[in-house]
């Protein structure tokens, strides 16, 4: 699965043109540590990209260029801008619920970007 880094965004704009599903984690979080298996079990199962972008050190820009306040947060691109997205819930993270809301949101038409 494909790490992210600052580096890979323009503003809140993916680089790369792929469908790309990313989690957005933090290490130190347990809601993190039990959701990112789950994440990474769709590898190879979904017609999207699966990306994680550790945003562990609080100072990456990150945190701010997306608003994240709860870890993990799923964030979906379609041409490299978002259109759907799933933030964690404090004292909770995320389910597979959440990942069965992924998926649906990847097979639904989205509208053309504006």
């Amino acid at each position: 699965m494909e790490r992210l880094s600052t580096a890979d965004f323009s503003g809140d704009r993916l680089a790369a043109a792929l469908d790309t599903a990313v989690c957005f984690y933090a290490g130190w979080c347990p809601f993190c540590v039990d959701f990112l298996p789950r994440f990474a079990a769709l590898e190879g199962t979904v017609p999207f990209r699966l990306a994680l972008a550790d945003i562990s050190d609080e100072s990456t820009p990150l945190w701010e260029t997306f608003g994240i306040a709860i870890v993990p947060t799923l964030v979906a691109f379609r041409a490299g801008r978002i259109f759907w997205r799933k933030d964690g819930v404090g004292g909770y993270g995320l389910d597979d619920h959440d990942l069965a809301a992924l998926q649906r949101a990847f097979i639904t038409p989205s509208p053309p970007p504006k």
